[in-house]
C-alpha cells in the first residue's frame, strides 16, 4: 500500500504544471496498481482539492472530521434499551396514530 498523506499538496484537483509528473504517476498508480498488488490510500483534509481521477478510481472512502454543524437526529442507544426490562403494552388503551407522533418526536 502507498500512502499519499495530504494529497491535496501533490495531486491537485487544478491543472498546475508544477505537480503534473507526480499527479500523472500517481493516477496511473491508482488505475494500474490493482493489477500488480498495490493499493493506494489518499489521506486528505481538503478532498474536494485532489484531482477527480483519483477519487473516481477509489472504492472506499473514509471520513475522520466532524461535520459543521453536526446534524441534530439522534439514535437509539441499543445496548441500553436491550438492557431494560421488558415493558407490558396496555392492550385495552387502543393507541392513536397522534400517540405515535407525539412518541417519535421526543
Amino acid at each position: 500500500m502507498i500512502v499519499c498523506e495530504e494529497a491535496h499538496n501533490y495531486v491537485p484537483r487544478s491543472g498546475s504544471v508544477d505537480y503534473a509528473a507526480s499527479k500523472k504517476s500517481i493516477e496511473r498508480i491508482v488505475k494500474e496498481g490493482r493489477k500488480y498488488g498495490i493499493s493506494l490510500m489518499v489521506v486528505s483534509q481538503r478532498p474536494s482539492e485532489v484531482s477527480d481521477t483519483i477519487f473516481a478510481q477509489c472504492n472506499n472512502f473514509i471520513a475522520l472530521e466532524k461535520p459543521n454543524p453536526e446534524p441534530q437526529s439522534k439514535n437509539v442507544d441499543v445496548y441500553d434499551v436491550w438492557k431494560e426490562d421488558w415493558k407490558e403494552i396496555d392492550k385495552n388503551e387502543p393507541i392513536t396514530l397522534n400517540d405515535v407522533l407525539k412518541r417519535w418526536r421526543k
